[in-house]
């Protein structure tokens, strides 16, 4: 069955992450232009449209748990009145690790024209700057809050042999280093904290530095973006299992319950020969 076309369009707009010059001349006149914002907070775009002098925009909340729900209504608003709508996140491009994907999927099912209007992106400011490979990489999003999440996730870096993207809260940042240190010892990684921003800093370290420089700011706040590269496909056998033994010692000093199950399961990612990586955890469970 052939869908209808709407007369509607939804815009996907990216919105500055700190610097509001960085809001392009184009986004400004779809937010002038917009009937309707939906925005993952009102109050913060509330704000955004006052700094542009926009005033009287009609705006409705969309945020991640009534994302489903209010999908569905500003669909039928759309086909119903010909609607002109900009979707926006807090800060950034939607659908980023924020709230959009289920409008922009339904729009489509709708027939109804989806338009990007590309700006700022947190994840790709700190790649393009952070001297990092970055002819491929992947973005993974928030880091896991469980220890044992955070560990499988960080093992699991292991076999994708390309530097890992993430955003992580200030709070955790100590404990995800240390998480990545075990299994990765060579790693180096970049930190952006506040990009955009009057206190932007963008640090690319060797894991030891960055755990040490985490430590020395334990008070961190702000806004956090870091990008991993284990390098483990630059390092031969014998490195890698001196790599692997340095990070099971330092995991079954912490938990010294884990099986040689577990720890296969762990460090299974990392490359190595299988016999040799069961040799060698067997013997550190003895």
């Amino acid at each position: 069955m052939e869908l209808p076309v709407s007369e509607s369009v939804l815009y996907v707009v990216a919105t500055p992450i700190g610097n509001l010059g960085d809001l392009s001349e184009r986004a400004k006149q779809v937010l002038a232009d917009a009937d309707l914002i939906a925005a993952e907070d009102t109050r913060h775009t509330a704000s955004l449209l006052s700094m542009l002098k926009l005033s009287g925009k009609k705006l409705v909340s969309y945020y991640d748990q009534i994302e489903e729900k209010r999908s569905d209504e500003l669909v039928k608003q759309m086909l119903v009145g010909a609607l002109q709508v900009a979707l926006v996140s807090d800060a950034g491009t939607p659908c980023i690790s924020d709230p959009g994907y289920r409008l922009v999927a339904k729009s489509k099912a709708a027939g109804i024209k989806v338009i990007p209007v590309p700006g700022a992106c947190a994840f790709t400011s700190l790649v393009s700057s952070s001297g990092l490979p970055c002819h491929r990489f992947a973005f993974i999003g928030f880091l896991p809050n469980k220890k044992k999440s955070l560990d499988d996730e960080v093992s699991s870096w292991g076999r994708l042999n390309m530097p890992v993207v993430c955003y992580e809260s200030p709070r955790r940042l100590i404990s995800s280093l240390e998480a990545i240190i075990r299994q990765y010892p060579e790693a180096r990684v970049a930190i952006g904290r506040e990009l955009t921003k009057i206190h932007e800093e963008i640090h690319t370290l060797a894991i030891e530095s960055a755990l040490a420089w985490a430590r020395e700011h334990k008070n961190l706040k702000g806004e956090l973006v870091m990008m991993v590269d284990p390098s483990i496909q630059q390092l031969s056998q014998e490195e890698l299992l001196e790599q692997v033994r340095r990070g099971a010692e330092d995991l079954l000093e912490q938990e010294p319950s884990l099986s040689h199950k577990d720890l296969m399961l762990r460090f299974g990612h990392h490359g190595l020969n299988k016999k040799d990586l069961y040799r060698l955890l067997l013997s550190l469970k003895k």
